[in-house]
């Protein structure tokens, strides 16, 4: 393809020779001697690069230069001139020009920038999949021939700079790495069932070990207290689930405010923020967290946010290294709160220590399997590499940098644990306890394939919890998630029925939802889901429960009313709706008050004090969280309550849900709201309706106060269904709904 130019130069008659040079180059050279010439060409057909002078006669080179750029914003366009005052060089640049030449200039000067600005891509594609085709043997040599934590450090430094380098070209090079990668982490998960037990064991046991690399207890010892000795301020910032090639895409804007120096640690595992970010505040392997603070510990069974002891933990890691160092703690979750705690940052420098977690990157992780349009937005590494780019140079996070590069002061910034994304499924089976994590599971009665997995049977050596004596733990490898078999012969027949025309197909005009309806009326599919549903160990009832109370009662009366019965009539059934637990989604069910029982809303939030730490959010809609941390919504200002230790009891089924925690501290002993059910002055909001529809009711007077709740998970239903509990009142709000009405039963 040749490529077309336009030059412009009122001494075009004196550029015929590097005319000719250019054509004989292959390049299709239009010119014109003034800019009114060049910009009605331009209109007329499409350039690839324009070369223009500056001055000219009529229209100057900086006058033409603004109008075709209103004209193609992204035409490259080279001034070739005579002036060397720096004003009009000034100008050129600030109008983006893509290159200045200073005439006279030779040809190749001219061929030089028009590489430069029109073949520069396929130049360094070209170049870039060559470079990485000469080193992909060495590459290969260096994955086979590591012996050492060092070595594998190397290797992850070169295959995400290949990555880096390759992620905008066009070929089959991306997926010769991405076969490396595979290969690479195979290798390196050799490495660590190999040597992981022996780093574990000397540093549970505090043995010197020159060849165990850094790891998670180590962070604060190492980076942190060293900087404090020096009688430096220091930012401990960790950004959450944060990977070495999101930090690759970021290091030259922290390059441009900061002198950068780096080195990996290794994270503990299992890497979830329980355990390894634990490890690093407190400076301990977990085992040694629930032996020396109980209180602190979370098991992995409890509903209590796992993070929620971080300060505390740092406290005793700073004691018992007899150190006097003043510290804060502050945790970041949104936009909002990054922007309201860059206000506060003056106020926190007197510090010796200031610990900042920032959780978007994790959210973002997160959410790139939970919801769809993240997905498609992060659908590649590269993309995912691209939004965390994006959101630091366009978030308060930027600012908080920016004010720390102003300052005297020592930034460590880490993580404590990256992601994979994981393809892989591999079978596990296990008991209702067992963890829902996907990437390690531990229990005592686990089902798998030892080949699958990196296995421990002796957590302890690991410095892991042990909640019962047989307790395994199972790592996955590479792209490896576990999953649970799920019922596929039941799937199968559903997915089959359902490929065929539905009885109803219809969206409803009072709600806008639509609904999809069909029968199974194959007597053999009949019976065949009659065993499948009866090998289940249990249903539960999620929604639903006065309605099936109600059926049970009629069909008890119908039996009374029958002298006859026998156990096979109409009434002793009724009809249900099952749904598997992955396909139901539990909202949160909040409330609305209408007083606040006599108190004004300063005395109220002095009250709430006693049970809980209140924080003035401000006035954008503040969502809980976590569990046991409550939203409040009074006067026109949002506040997040937590509540305090002691206040609730997290192995209680009931005990744990924050709508027990709620209706003790706050509706009954400060409001007086002793029944949810009768009392008027209380009114419940689903979340479908989202938090501003909290926010409306009390504005308009209708309501003095709001209060939102972090939703109920389905474990935690299960389990209360599973301890013989009943589900207090108007705790949960479950979608989808189904317009039951369709499907009604008559009993004659």
């Amino acid at each position: 393809m040749a490529y077309k130019l336009l030059w412009v130069d009122d001494e075009i008659d004196l550029l015929k020779a590097h005319i000719l040079f250019l054509e004989k180059k292959g390049y299709d050279v239009d010119t014109a001697s003034n800019g009114y010439d060049a910009l009605d060409m331009c209109q007329k057909g499409n350039y690839d690069l324009i070369l223009l002078d500056e001055n000219m006669p009529g229209l100057s080179g900086l006058e033409t230069l603004s109008r075709v750029k209103d004209l193609h914003p992204t035409l490259p366009v080279v001034m070739v001139t005579k002036s060397e005052e720096e004003d009009i060089m000034n100008q050129a640049i600030g109008a983006k020009i893509s290159d200045y030449l200073i005439k006279p200039v030779n040809p190749t000067q001219i061929l030089l920038s028009l590489k430069k600005n029109i073949h520069s891509r396929e130049i360094v594609s070209e170049a870039t999949q060559t470079a990485y085709q000469q080193n992909f043997g060495r590459l290969s040599m260096q994955i086979n021939d590591s012996l050492t934590m060092q070595d594998w450090m190397e290797v992850y430094r070169t295959l995400v700079r290949w990555e880096l380098e390759l992620q905008d070209v066009a070929g089959d090079m991306k997926e010769m790495l991405a076969m490396q990668k595979r290969e690479a982490n195979i290798e390196f998960c050799k490495f660590v069932r190999k040597n992981y037990m022996k780093w574990m064991e000397s540093l549970v046991r505090h043995i010197q070990d020159e060849e165990r690399p850094l790891l998670s207890p180590d962070i604060f010892k190492t980076q942190v207290f060293p900087a404090l000795d020096k009688g430096e301020n220091v930012f401990f910032i960790v950004i959450d689930n944060f990977r070495w090639d999101q930090w690759k895409m970021l290091q030259p804007e922290m390059a441009e405010l900061f002198n950068v120096e780096e080195s990996m640690y290794c994270s503990i595992l299992p890497t979830a923020t329980q355990y390894a970010r634990n490890a690093i505040f407190s400076g301990l392997m977990p085992i040694e967290i629930e032996a020396m603070f109980p209180e602190l510990w979370v098991d992995e069974d409890s509903e209590q946010g796992k993070n929620l002891n971080e300060s505390p933990m740092v406290q005793t890691q700073l004691e018992r290294f007899r150190r006097r160092n003043s510290f804060s703690y502050h945790k970041i979750n949104d936009s909002a709160g990054a922007e309201k705690f860059v206000q506060q940052l003056p106020s926190i420098m007197h510090n010796d220590l200031n610990i900042v977690v920032l959780n978007f990157i994790d959210m973002l992780s997160h959410a790139r399997t939970e919801s769809r349009m993240v997905r498609e937005l992060a659908n590649s590494e590269a993309a995912y590499r691209s939004i965390t780019q994006s959101w630091f140079r366009h978030s308060a996070v930027s600012d908080l940098f920016r004010f720390l590069a102003s300052t005297d002061c020592r930034i460590v910034l880490t993580t404590d644990h990256g992601s994979v994304r994981a393809n892989n499924p591999v079978k596990v089976v296990g008991d209702k306890n067992t963890n829902t994590n996907l990437r390690y599971k531990l229990g005592k009665n686990l089902s798998y394939n030892p080949k699958e997995v990196f296995e421990v049977k002796e957590p302890k050596r690991l410095g892991l919890p042990v909640p019962n004596l047989s307790t395994t733990y199972i790592f996955a490898t590479g792209g490896d998630f576990f999953a649970y078999p799920n019922n596929e012969e039941l799937d199968g027949i559903i997915a089959r029925v359902a490929a065929g025309e539905p009885e109803y197909d219809f969206v409803s005009d009072l709600d806008g939802f639509g609904h999809t309806f069909w029968v199974i009326s194959d007597k053999k599919d009949i019976a065949r889901i009659t065993e499948l549903v009866g090998e289940m160990p249990s249903m539960y009832i999620a929604d639903g429960h006065h309605r099936s109370a109600a059926a049970a009662l009629v069909g008890n009366e119908k039996k009374l009313q029958n002298p006859n019965h026998k156990g096979d009539e109409e009434y002793n059934y009724f009809l249900a709706v099952c749904f598997p637990d992955d396909q139901l989604h539990i909202m949160d069910y909040n409330r609305v008050v209408r007083d606040l029982n006599g108190m004004t809303p300063a005395e109220f939030l002095q009250a709430l004090s006693e049970d809980f730490e209140v924080e003035d959010i401000g006035t954008d809609i503040y969502r809980p969280d976590a569990l046991h941390v409550f939203a409040l919504y009074l006067e026109g200002r949002w506040y997040k309550l937590t509540a305090k230790a002691g206040r609730y009891d997290d192995q209680d089924p009931i005990g744990v849900l924050d709508v027990t925690i709620s209706s003790n501290l706050i509706l009954d002993k400060l409001l007086g709201i002793k029944d949810l059910r009768s009392d008027k002055r209380i009114d419940f909001v689903g979340g479908i309706r989202g938090l501003d529809e909290l926010s409306r009711r009390v504005d308009s007077g209708e309501m003095k106060m709001a209060l939102a709740l972090y939703p109920v998970t389905m474990q935690q239903l299960i389990r209360i269904a599973d301890t013989g509990n009943i589900m207090p009142p108007k705790t949960t709000w479950f979608e989808p709904k189904l317009r039951s009405g369709l499907i009604i039963h008559e009993l004659v």
